[in-house]
């Protein structure tokens, strides 16, 4: 080990470069796993609107925002009503 490595200035740097990227990949995580929960769900329901929610969610940079579309989409009684909420999406995302 160098005397930079053994730097207070380095080791904050390090440590705060190792906690974003944690707090980043997190993130990645949790917007994977809303997509495929939406998938599923989707895939359950309205097989004909799985490509659409691919193409929908794969844009989607917002977890928060999958989640609540996920509750809709499992609250809607047709594929209609479904198919409005997603293509809804694109709109939503660009408020956020």
């Amino acid at each position: 080990m160098d005397i930079l490595e053994e730097s207070w200035a380095y080791q904050e740097i390090v440590k705060k470069g190792l906690e974003k990227g944690l707090q980043q990949g997190l993130k990645k995580g949790e917007l994977q796993a809303q997509r495929e929960t939406l998938l599923d769900i989707v895939q359950a329901r309205f097989p004909e609107l799985v490509s659409l929610t691919k193409k929908q969610t794969s844009i989607t940079k917002d977890p928060q925002l999958l989640r609540h579309l996920t509750v809709k989409i499992s609250t809607v009684q047709s594929a209609n009503e479904a198919e409005q909420l997603l293509l809804a999406l694109s709109k939503e995302q660009k408020k956020h």
